[in-house]
């Protein structure tokens, strides 16, 4: 199973928040830059433990698309020494369950474009959120049913670009602060339409939901498992593996059980903590 593990550049988005303080009030070009030497140097950090997987989000949501494509050369370069490499692909104020049409339109849009940036650099592994509703969930409560079926509807558009790009579109379970996609049943409309589903260990235990129910449920089906660790305190917050009340290790049982084949990316939110998941695993005999 080590080949299949790899590293998510998420925890870059609290490097470039911790940047920004330090800048004052940065400009767009000052937080691309920024996000560009964090993200290369932590991609070489992750070479240098001995993971050659990687899951990207390019600018953490706030950079856009069109920002990005002219620096294409520089994240080929940053892209290419791994074997595999996915992106997670704009979530947050990039809402494509937004209840606004016009709002939806350009969130789906701009998905596309950066789902034409993978392209270029090759990468045809995408993950995305159904939507966000954290902002104001107790509004989109109000419209549970359509606030559902415009989720559904952007990710069947979205997948459906993916295809005809030669893409492999997985669709991520979302935590407690969300409204909707928690529970196994709710991603049931996606794997019909041969959507994946990625499993992320930390949003299913803060929901009250236990990961296994979802390999359960899915088995192979499931295309990626993002392992974390957290507490039922903290909706937000990703701990290194083993530092939390998650059961990663069952997690990891159950799809050796199954002989799952998928990614198993590790998001968690430092360096440190990287490390840290590095050698519970390897304690427990998942890595090498």
């Amino acid at each position: 199973m080590n080949r299949q593990f790899g590293v998510s550049t998420s925890l870059c988005t609290g490097q470039v928040a911790t940047l920004a303080r330090g800048v004052g009030r940065p400009t767009q070009e000052q937080l691309l830059r920024g996000y560009l030497s964090l993200l290369d140097d932590f991609a070489k950090f992750v070479l240098e433990n001995n993971f050659d997987t990687i899951e990207i989000e390019f600018g953490f949501s706030i950079i856009s698309a069109e920002l990005l494509l002219p620096l294409i050369n520089e994240l080929r370069a940053i892209v290419r020494p791994f074997r595999a490499v996915s992106c997670h692909l704009p979530l947050g104020e990039v809402n494509i369950a937004a209840l606004h049409a016009t709002m939806r339109r350009e969130a789906i849009a701009e998905t596309k474009r950066h789902i034409d940036l993978c392209g270029e650099l090759g990468i045809n592994k995408l993950v995305i959120h159904p939507g966000c509703f954290g902002a104001t969930p107790d509004r989109y409560a109000l419209l549970e049913q359509q606030t559902r079926q415009i989720a559904e509807s952007s990710v069947f558009e979205i997948a459906s670009y993916c295809k005809k790009n030669h893409m492999e579109l997985s669709v991520e379970n979302l935590h407690r602060s969300e409204a909707l996609f928690r529970e196994p049943q709710e991603f049931e409309p996606f794997v019909r339409k041969g959507i994946g589903l990625t499993l992320d260990t930390v949003h299913a235990f803060v929901s009250g939901v236990n990961p296994l129910d979802f390999v359960t449920k899915y088995g192979k089906k499931i295309t990626e498992v993002h392992l974390t660790d957290g507490v039922a305190s903290d909706s937000y917050a990703h701990y290194p593996v083993g530092a939390g009340m998650v059961d990663c290790i069952a997690v990891l049982q159950k799809l050796t059980e199954i002989d799952y084949d998928g990614r198993i990316i590790l998001e968690v939110s430092s360096q440190e903590a990287l490390i840290q998941s590095k050698m519970f695993l390897k304690e427990k005999g998942y890595l090498k």
